[in-house]
């Protein structure tokens, strides 16, 4: 029997933000790294952006899939900046995050995107997916 599906979104996203804060070349370009952007913060920086959560049950294992969204805003001009940060935290995201609560299986970077929105900042996002299980 199955137990009640509870998400491990948070989990992965509080080990995502402990990872990332605590990398010295990261914190050494961006003014912080946010769930919630504070009114007033200056560029550069990154937000905790899109969560997702699936199960991933199988025979042997109950599981979720999630996925997480990292956007980084600048106000550089042009895309250096961004590639820059995006090129940051896919190293600081090279080894497998820890999640008390649950095995990591896998976790990959799916997708990069950088583009200028129309107020003349330069947006970037990556879209990281992590497998757990969670017995």
């Amino acid at each position: 029997m199955t137990r009640p599906f509870e998400t491990e979104i948070l989990n992965v996203q509080d080990a995502v933000f402990q990872r990332l804060v605590n990398d010295p070349g990261l914190s050494s370009v961006v003014t912080g790294i946010f769930d919630k952007v504070p009114e007033n913060e200056t560029f550069p920086y990154i937000v905790l952006g899109r969560c997702y959560g699936t199960p991933y049950r199988t025979k042997t294992t109950d599981g979720e899939r999630i996925e997480l969204t990292l956007d980084i805003w600048s106000g550089d001009n042009g895309k250096k900046e961004t590639i820059d940060i995006a090129n940051l935290i896919g190293a600081a995201l090279e080894a497998p995050i820890s999640v008390e609560s649950a095995d990591l299986f896998s976790q990959e970077l799916t997708s990069i995107e950088v583009l200028e929105e129309v107020t003349d900042l330069f947006h970037g996002t990556l879209v990281y997916e992590f497998i757990l299980d969670k017995e």
